[in-house]
């Protein structure tokens, strides 16, 4: 057994940076090609330090458990506390954000449903993802 730990901003980052480190593995050993268990994980890798980021700045863990898996939610979110003074985002980025959210918040890269969908680049998560943790304070 192990002690689970808390809620804080810095475990949040923590767990986000694991998440992240596993992504980059995935997609580097699949040469970057696009990889439904590289995306679940760095979706979850954004979600993470997306809600660290809120964590750091009060926001209690019940109102991260209403925003979900919804990427889009917590990036806005997170816009209303600062984190463009701290980030630059282009105007496709926010499009590609919008996108990887919707088909990450399905779940669609874990139960792989039928249809098609319009994802990033391997590569455009990891950086955006690498970037994002780097405004959060941990």
């Amino acid at each position: 057994m192990f002690r689970v730990p808390d809620d804080s901003p810095g475990n949040f980052h923590k767990l986000g940076s694991q998440f992240l480190d596993a992504a980059r593995l995935v997609f580097e050993k699949g040469k970057f090609a696009p990889s439904f268990p590289a995306y679940a994980l760095i979706g979850q890798a954004i979600e993470l330090y997306l809600k660290a980021y809120l964590r750091g700045k009060g926001l209690p863990v019940g109102k991260l458990k209403s925003i979900g898996h919804n990427l889009k939610m917590a990036f806005e979110e997170a816009e209303k506390f600062g984190l463009l003074q701290s980030m630059k985002m282009e105007t496709d980025e926010r499009i590609t954000l919008e996108k990887l959210s919707l088909v990450y918040q399905s779940r669609d890269f874990h139960y792989k449903n039928q249809g098609s969908w319009e994802l990033p680049f391997p590569v455009w998560t990891i950086d955006f993802a690498t970037r994002l943790s780097q405004c959060i304070p941990h």
